[in-house]
């Protein structure tokens, strides 16, 4: 009877390996011992906890929750190769390749070259599902952006102000207040734009925290003491 048993769990095993190819293997046992304990009996109600359609459905919770931490880290990781692309951008327009020789410079912007096409082969891809208006409002956001970005060497100053102005659209709460007036407390009085704000509202909200990020990111370049 013992052999019989182990032969059916055996195959049952294997069966759930067939059918959830990517299920560990503690967890394929458990479903396995949850089965035989539906069928060695018990009462109604403990049976009916453990029937073929709550074991599917309890595994199929675990596979979302595994995606949506998939799709979190690689989202992450799409923002990370977006942040080091703008630093590049950023370190091109740099006012500072204006004060170093000719051939220094070209060996700087050669440089940056290899970097940006290195960072340009790591394809990753996360789908954000969007409307029309919410690729538009995108877009205009994006714009604006690069905008400011090419803006930098002409006027840094100004530039700093216009990506403050952009953050401040995201405040709602005293932390991201008390963060941006530390980080630029000197350009007194902050303000939002107005136009950047309706912009970034239209967006979803996967894609205003991307935004956010950036802005950071860029803030954070811009007042560095390079480029002072």
């Amino acid at each position: 009877m013992a052999e019989k048993k182990m032969e059916t769990s055996t195959f049952q095993c294997e069966e759930f390996k067939t059918t959830f190819p990517f299920a560990s293997a503690v967890e394929i046992v458990e479903m396995v011992s949850e089965l035989e304990v539906q069928e060695d009996g018990g009462n109604e109600a403990s049976n009916k906890s453990r029937e073929p359609r709550g074991l599917l459905l309890k595994m199929l919770d675990s596979l979302d929750s595994d995606v949506e931490r998939l799709r979190k880290n690689a989202m992450d990781l799409e923002d990370k190769r977006e942040t080091l692309l703008g630093s590049l951008d950023l370190i091109r327009q740099s006012h500072a390749l204006e004060t170093i020789s000719d051939a220094e410079k070209k060996e700087i912007e050669e440089y940056i070259e290899t970097i940006t096409s290195r960072c340009r082969t790591i394809q990753i891809k996360v789908d954000t599902v969007r409307d029309q208006q919410q690729e538009e409002s995108l877009h205009s956001v994006n714009s604006l952006i690069d905008s400011m970005v090419l803006n930098l060497r002409l006027d840094p100053m100004g530039t700093r102000g216009r990506c403050l102005a952009y953050l401040r659209s995201f405040c709602r709460c005293e932390d991201d207040n008390e963060i941006l007036v530390s980080i630029a407390s000197k350009l007194q009085p902050m303000h939002v734009d107005k136009g950047f704000e309706s912009a970034l509202l239209g967006c979803t909200l996967d894609d205003q925290k991307l935004v956010k990020r950036r802005l950071r990111g860029l803030l954070s370049y811009i007042i560095s003491p390079q480029n002072e």
